[in-house]
């Protein structure tokens, strides 16, 4: 038993890892987004939104487009998030469908920090069935 909880936490602890180095490339990329937009006008800033989220065993990392509706003067204005999808057997976006929501400024940047967290879901994907395998493993002991 003293086997499979240490197997267990070390492989949580790797998700959770994995999920923080994500969010540093999401970040990095909200961040210099941000610093760009300041001097673009509305149809020239970026509409691309990177979000991760660690869950159990999971990690999931999602691009948003992110559109603005109303008016600023009038304290109306609302952001709306729109999933851009992900095939289902690909650990990353398809690079075209991904860029079609990139402004030609980001473009470098979101085909580098995609490839980088492609990487990470297909690292998590294999660390979270270990995880599935020996949790199970563990209530068979405990039988």
């Amino acid at each position: 038993m003293d086997v499979i909880k240490v197997a267990l936490d070390g492989l949580q602890e790797r998700v959770e890892a994995y999920g923080k180095e994500a969010d540093s490339l999401c970040k990095s990329h909200f961040e210099f987004v941000m610093a760009k937009n300041k001097s673009k006008d509305w149809d020239s800033r970026s509409k691309l939104y990177a979000v991760t989220r660690v869950r159990g065993f999971g990690l999931t990392i999602n691009w948003y487009e992110v559109n603005w509706y109303g008016s600023k003067a009038r304290n109306t204005r609302r952001n709306v998030k729109k999933l851009v999808t992900k095939p289902a057997k690909s650990y990353g976006y398809n690079f075209a469908t991904l860029l079609k929501y990139a402004q030609p400024w980001e473009i470098e940047m979101v085909k580098e920090i995609e490839t980088k967290l492609a990487e990470i879901r297909r690292k998590v994907s294999v660390y979270s069935k270990a995880l599935l395998h020996l949790k199970q493993a563990e209530r068979l002991e405990a039988e």
